[in-house]
């Protein structure tokens, strides 16, 4: 518990060094952070940064249809199954009943 207390503090205190650095330290007219936040607002969009985002696009479709297929299948399982339930408790006879329920009883003692 201790380990991970200390372990968290160093890495809170080497990100606080990181973020003071990157304003102190200048790059030509301009600060590090500047720099990074500048050269990030320019990054190129490359074959396979579009290929990637082709098949994420692609990946999180067919996710979105199987979850819908499957909560479909879900729900029209479930009211199909409430029904058979329904319609199988209207079959069984009143002397079939009165058998289960003597086959019970007698199980129980």
């Amino acid at each position: 518990m201790l380990r991970s207390i200390g372990w968290l503090i160093k890495v809170c205190f080497f990100s606080l060094i990181v973020l003071i650095l990157g304003q102190l330290i200048h790059w030509g007219n301009r600060t590090v952070s500047d720099e990074i936040k500048q050269q990030m607002a320019h990054a190129e969009q490359t074959q396979s940064y579009k290929t990637f985002k082709n098949w994420s696009k692609t990946l999180v479709q067919d996710a979105k249809e199987g979850a819908r297929r499957k909560w479909n299948t879900f729900f029209l399982n479930s009211t199909q199954n409430e029904m058979q339930s329904f319609s199988e408790e209207d079959e069984i006879s009143s002397s079939e009943k009165q058998k289960l329920k003597a086959l019970i009883q007698e199980l129980n003692y």
